[in-house]
């Protein structure tokens, strides 16, 4: 039908994946050792059928237990971000009881300035360590493009929202 794949990219999504055990021990794939270790931070859009005004989903997601703070923000501002992980770094610390040693971001305007940007202030205040993902290569973030992935997909598509409100109440 319509809805199949050529035959060339099945052969493209064949060559991402390992076909045999050794292909599969040369996929690098990593886990941090404890909570806190390295968390990953980034932001999504959400879509217009949720919210009629622009509105984004910003999430800090550990790495080793895959827990996430989430929040439902109006912009991708660089002082917003700050506000949001500080929020994000409290609640960890209450909730679960640990402190992130890194946080990883990509290289967005919102995360990425000088000395005085709002997210680098937050961050040596905390204590907490500053890492990019290499320009244009997300992968290193991929497990909060994951969240954001699956959010989309079991959450938000097979679900209708009145309002904003209801989509923060679920």
């Amino acid at each position: 039908g319509d809805n199949t794949p050529s035959s060339r990219t099945i052969d493209r999504i064949k060559k991402r994946y390992p076909l045999n055990e050794s292909q599969k021990k040369k996929v690098k794939r990593y886990e941090k050792r404890y909570p806190g270790e390295l968390g990953h931070v980034d932001t999504y859009y959400l879509p217009l059928e949720v919210s009629r005004k622009r509105k984004y989903i910003a999430a800090l997601e550990d790495d080793c237990t895959r827990l996430s703070y989430t929040e439902v923000i109006d912009n991708v501002k660089g002082f917003t971000l700050g506000c949001f992980m500080y929020r994000a770094f409290h609640w960890f610390k209450k909730v679960y009881g640990f402190h992130f040693d890194a946080v990883m971001s990509d290289n967005g305007m919102e995360f990425k300035g000088n000395d005085e940007h709002p997210v680098e202030v937050m961050l040596k205040d905390a204590g907490v360590d500053h890492i990019y993902t290499p320009a244009y290569y997300p992968q290193p973030n991929g497990k909060v493009e994951a969240f954001f992935k699956i959010i989309q997909n079991e959450f938000i598509r097979p679900h209708t929202f009145k309002n904003i409100e209801e989509f923060k109440e679920q």
